[in-house]
């Protein structure tokens, strides 16, 4: 278009209106969620909508408990580590959700059918590792991690300033991709490889997108999605859609419609729960992962999966103080208020029963 065609259309075209994200001041206790399933007594298929109970995580001060706790863990040689990797093993996972508050977000359940394992396994536990030695608060030593002179030093400085350097580090890092945490997506190692962005790219994307987000308002994940890619940030996974696959490359890739768009949702929840979270920067409500979402449901290779990935059940979550100091959002850092809560009850007839604080 010429030049100056284009200053004469300015003034008859108006700018487009700034995109924002709705919040919530308050969030429902429990999350529909929708079913399809086959009734063998009508012999038709039913739809409808089932409730789920929404579990709360306020981390903002649990990460900042739980920090101290995992580097004295590390601190105590607990904590072995891939030599290749640079992952937990499952000792070292075990040892630390043995010292998170109230264990890992998902507790591990029997399972019943080994085709059907609906276990979402670890995340902040696997996390923790991975984010200290990204932050160079360890290294590697033999097969376990041990501290560094900046870990020692942490053990002593405020909570909040460390958590603040290891988002900052945690950015750049190329210790791991988050979307290798996504385990149903074949091809990552593969040719698939070389269409993937840089994760730095991505995180980059989410965390100017955070920033913009009100301090303590409850933002859907969807809606979060949306305001991600309605806000002009080239967020995209992969150029190369098709050589990231479901079971078989054929039949399953992921450059088939809407593929390529729930990859990128689903790195978005692995980023915010297994790292954002853990960190404290975010709060969250969840649900049981299992057929939380069914978007996935009719691309091919999916029939057998309880889940797409173990980060479905991340329905809510709003920005802490924390979060906004580590985002740069903000000029310092001003914890919450603490919020009274009782956690006891006397009934009428005398018997002490305890609250649910939910």
């Amino acid at each position: 278009m010429p030049t100056d065609l284009k200053e004469r259309l300015k003034t008859l075209v108006p700018l487009p209106v700034e995109t924002k994200i709705k919040k919530l001041e308050k969030i429902p206790l429990a999350f529909d969620i929708p079913f399809s399933r086959w009734s063998s007594k009508t012999k038709t298929m039913e739809e409808g909508t089932e409730e789920a109970p929404l579990i709360v995580y306020e981390n903002e001060r649990t990460a900042q408990r739980e920090l101290p706790s995992v580097l004295r863990l590390i601190d105590a040689g607990k904590i072995a580590v891939s030599d290749k990797t640079r992952r937990p093993s499952a000792a070292a996972i075990d040892a630390i959700t043995a010292i998170l508050e109230g264990g890992d977000y998902y507790p591990r359940l029997p399972v019943t059918d080994k085709w059907h394992d609906e276990n979402a396994g670890p995340i902040r536990s696997f996390a923790w590792p991975l984010l200290i030695q990204a932050g160079r608060l360890a290294e590697f030593s033999g097969s376990k991690l041990k501290l560094t002179k900046a870990g020692r030093s942490a053990l002593v400085e405020p909570a909040a300033e460390t958590i603040r350097a290891l988002w900052t580090k945690w950015k750049d890092t190329t210790i791991i991709d988050e979307l290798s945490r996504i385990n149903c997506v074949k091809g990552q190692t593969g040719k698939g490889k070389h269409g993937l962005t840089a994760a730095s790219f991505r995180r980059s994307a989410v965390a100017t997108a955070l920033a913009k987000c009100p301090v303590g308002g409850w933002i859907l994940t969807d809606e979060f999605f949306r305001f991600l890619c309605a806000s002009g940030s080239d967020f995209k996974v992969t150029r190369d859609a098709w050589s990231l696959y479901i079971a078989e490359l054929q039949y399953g890739s992921l450059g088939y419609g809407g593929g390529e768009r729930i990859l990128e949702e689903r790195y978005l929840y692995c980023l915010l729960l297994e790292y954002a979270a853990t960190l404290g920067m975010i709060d969250m409500a969840l649900i049981p992962p299992a057929r939380s979402r069914n978007d996935y449901r009719d691309m091919w290779g999916t029939d057998d999966l309880a889940y797409f990935s173990r980060y479905d059940g991340l329905m809510y979550f709003r920005l802490t103080p924390l979060g906004a100091y580590c985002l740069g959002a903000g000029p310092g850092y001003q914890p919450s208020p603490l919020e009274v809560k009782a956690v006891l009850q006397v009934l009428p007839n005398l018997e002490i029963a305890a609250v649910s604080t939910g």
